[in-house]
This record gives C-alpha cells, structure tokens and sequence, in this order.
C-alpha cells in the first residue's frame, strides 16, 4: 500500500508540473507613452524583485506579451503589490554573516530596475529592491525624484577577522530627510536613533515623515490566513513483535477509526498560496484486538485488546505544485505530536485451554508518541480539500524486549472557511 501512495504522490508532482502553471491576476502596466493598460499579470511569489512579466488584456489571449523596464516604467497587481522602474545605484557589499568581507566594501553598480512600493507618501517614499546579494531600500522625495539607497554595511574588521563592524549610515540619512520637512518629535528620533535595516522599522519612520494625509499610500500586506474543519478515515496498522514470550514478528492487526480535525492555514502570500504553513489538531479513538496467537508453543496462545484515544498537533508545509483559482493540487509533509491516554487494558495468556493469567496494563504503552507524515491532495473551488497521507511507522511502546508500533494511511475533506 505504501508504495502506492508514494507512485500516486510522484505521478501528480510530475504530471502536474509537465507545464508551467500561471497565476494571471487583475493587473496594469504603464507604458513608455505613459498609458496604462489594464489586464492580467502572471503574479508569483517573487523572491527577487522580477525583471520580466507577462501580461495579458484579457484572459483568452492565447500568449502573453512580456514587459521589461525597457518596455514599461510601472505596473501593479491590484490590492498586492506595486513597481516602478528607476535607475538606481546599488551596493555590492554583503550583510550575510556567512559572506562578509573584510574591510568595508563600499562598491556600488548603476542598474535599471523595477522597486517594489513599500509606502507612497507626500513627502517620501519607500521602496525595496532584493536580489541574488541582499534586500536594499531606497527613498525618494517630492524634491527629488531619484531613488537613493539607504546605506547598510556590515564587514569584518581589517585586523581582526572575527569582529564584525556594522554601519547604519541610513540612521544619519533619514534624520537629515526629517529635519528637512520639519519632523522633528520624540517618537521619530527615537525610531530613527534605534532603527533596524528592516522593512517595518523603516516604514514607521517613513509614516511619521509623512504625516498624516490622504496622500499616503501603503499596498497592502501579502500574508493570509484561514481556517479549516474536517473528518477523515485512518487506517491504522498495529504491528507487535519482540519474539515467543511477547508475540511472534509479524504480528499485526487492522482497523479503520474516524478522525476529526480543526486548525488554521497561515500564506506567505495569500495570492499566491505557494506555500502554507499548517497548525492542525486531530481527535481519534482506535479499538485493537490481537486475537489468541501461538506463543512459546504447546498450545500456549496469547492475546491484547485495548481502545487508544490520541490527540495529535500535526504542524505541517503544504506546498501547491499546481494552482489556478478553481483547482489546487498539493505535497504535504509535517510530524504528528500525539497525546495517547488507554483504557484498563491487559495481556491475557492462556495455558493450553488449562489456565489463563492476565498482566494490566502490558505492555506499557506510551502517553506521548510522535510520527512523521507525508500527504498529497487537492482543492476544488477554494472551499473543499480533499487530502490523503500516509503516517510512518512509529513505536507507542518504549519497551527493548518487545515492539509495538503503529502506522497508518489517512483519507478525508476539509471545509476552508
């Protein structure tokens, strides 16, 4: 059975993956005339600022028409996110711990790119520009229009190649910017003073220069976040062993048991939905019985019947290897913290038909267990998932004589609120 999960799980990564997948939004472009044309834009979870897009005016043009900044000056995906293209200089030097270099490297290269808008204000701007090296901010004003970089250094000291340096010359550019409008409270020269080389550091300060105003602008976050109930049927596998004394290896025994299930969905981009992070609690209760089995010979036999009812926070990464807006198709894989409590249940042996004796509470089971878990499914219209997984062999007894393990393959639907 498990190997069908897994050719099952390998045949939607490959088929589904054949050709790409396109995620066309409700977008604009402005072009080099200044016009702003209205349509759709392959929108994806850019981790670099993107140097090409494909845009469509309306969703039954057979191929896109890409755009670069040597076609275009602006584009948008409504309610997501906002570029404009300027011609900016760019620090070279790394702020990666592991690249650092020694001395401080103040080298800099003129690029023309597209910056993503992090605040659009009536005196300044913020804007943010990542690729391949680091993430840069940059800000402009209603006096100047070109983008200049916040400067950021970290380095290693000449003389001494443990010791890093770091320079937040951005500090003393932003207190010149504040000064110059006249923005001189004790919260803003707090925030400047203390301020991180970070995105939400930056654009407090950069709202408090502005002031307050309907000129403003701040694109709205990307993160999401949703909820799900569900039902499903495991199938569970006990499999006992550990030799003639406990139960033969090889022994084992299946049920089906039902599960039912609640948690929340969190998206690095809820456009998107490339990926999400998953919290999930489950409630299940399981009933084995391992019917008289042949131990030590001569008749003897033994048997095991106990009801488990298990508790498990599954945190789990669920990425769409397929996605458009009416169907989803998913790899899922996460660890399952369950939380086991027992009924009074006992080992019973039987002599021969001549006596019978019974040990409570053996094996010893544990109360706390965990197990890993792959899965796969698919989401149909936004509303209903369909999933199946497979959880790993796992032992819920902590016994080195004898072995009791658990494993099972898992079918439901969730309802996402």
């Amino acid at each position: 059975m498990k190997y069908l999960f897994c050719l099952a799980v390998l045949s939607i990564l490959f088929s589904l993956n054949a050709e790409a997948q396109h995620n066309y939004r409700p977008a604009y472009i402005v072009d080099l005339n200044s016009d702003t044309l209205k349509g759709f834009i392959d929108y994806k979870e850019w981790e670099n600022n993107p140097k090409e897009i494909s845009f469509k005016s309306n969703l039954n043009q057979p191929a896109p028409t890409p755009f670069t900044v040597t076609n275009s000056t602006a584009f948008g995906i409504n309610g997501a996110e906002y570029y404009q293209r300027f011609i900016v200089s760019k620090s070279k030097g790394q702020i990666n711990p592991n690249k650092l270099s020694i001395g401080i490297d103040t080298s800099k290269t003129t690029d023309t790119a597209f910056l993503k808008v992090v605040v659009a204000g009536k005196n300044v701007s913020l804007f943010s520009l990542t690729d391949d090296i680091k993430t840069r901010y940059y800000i402009t004003s209603t006096e100047d229009r070109e983008a200049n970089e916040l400067d950021y250094y970290m380095f290693y000291i000449a003389e001494n190649n443990v010791k890093v340096q770091t320079l937040y010359t951005f500090r003393n550019q932003l207190k010149l910017i504040a000064g110059h409008y006249n923005k001189d409270s004790a919260k803003l020269t707090e925030d400047i003073k203390y301020a991180n080389y970070r995105e939400r550091d930056l654009r407090e300060i950069v709202d408090l220069i502005n002031g307050e105003s309907s000129q403003n602008f701040t694109p709205p976050g990307v993160l999401g976040t949703r909820v799900f109930a569900g039902v499903a049927a495991r199938f569970n596998k006990l499999n006992a062993g550990g030799g003639q004394s406990f139960f033969p290896d090889g022994t084992n025994e299946s049920v089906t048991s039902p599960v039912v299930s609640a948690g929340a969905d969190f998206f690095l981009n809820k456009y998107t939905k490339k990926f999400v992070f998953r919290a999930e609690i489950e409630y299940s209760g399981s009933h084995y019985t391992i019917p008289p089995t042949a131990v030590n010979g001569g008749g003897t036999t033994a048997s095991f019947d106990f009801k488990q009812y298990t508790v498990s926070v599954v945190p789990q990464v669920i990425y769409n290897v397929y996605s458009t807006d009416q169907f989803k198709a998913f790899l899922d894989a996460g660890i399952a913290l369950n939380f086991s409590s027992y009924n009074k249940y006992a080992y019973q042996v039987n002599f021969g038909n001549v006596s019978t004796t019974s040990t409570p509470n053996y094996p010893a089971l544990l109360h706390y267990w965990n197990t890993f878990r792959l899965g796969t499914g698919v989401v149909i219209g936004e509303k209903i998932q369909i999933n199946a997984s497979y959880g790993l062999l796992a032992p819920i007894s902590s016994s080195h004589s004898y072995d009791v393990k658990i494993s099972y393959y898992q079918v439901g639907v969730n309802y996402l609120f």
